[in-house]
């Protein structure tokens, strides 16, 4: 979806992995996010999109790291992927979506 967007409106894509701090960082996890990363940005490049990728080391919930890298880094549209959780689930860790939803200050589109 995001290379579609990217080729009809001229646009960057910027792709952004958070994940969580902690006392302890989860080093297999951030080396194992950076090569996603690296190589999803080789692919992307390859295929002629000019993209950024950005690990983020969240010290906010991710809902509020989202809102605020969209808007530090002007992103005019936003493609969020979201999976189906168990109503257990969204009230013990909230709703991610929902809250970027809500939040952002540009449109979303909502990949499932």
């Amino acid at each position: 979806m995001a290379e579609a967007h990217a080729k009809a409106f001229n646009a960057e894509i910027h792709v952004f992995t958070l994940t969580a701090h902690s006392p302890e960082l989860n080093t297999p996890e951030i080396e194992a996010a950076e090569g996603e990363l690296k190589s999803l940005k080789e692919r992307l490049t390859n295929a002629g999109f000019v993209c950024e990728t950005h690990l983020v080391i969240r010290s906010l919930t991710q809902g509020e790291d989202l809102v605020n890298l969209v808007r530090e880094h002007k992103i005019d549209e936003l493609i969020l992927g979201v999976r189906k959780r168990s109503r257990v689930g969204k009230f013990l860790m909230g709703s991610t979506a929902q809250f970027v939803i809500l939040n952002s200050e540009c449109p979303i589109v909502v990949v499932k």
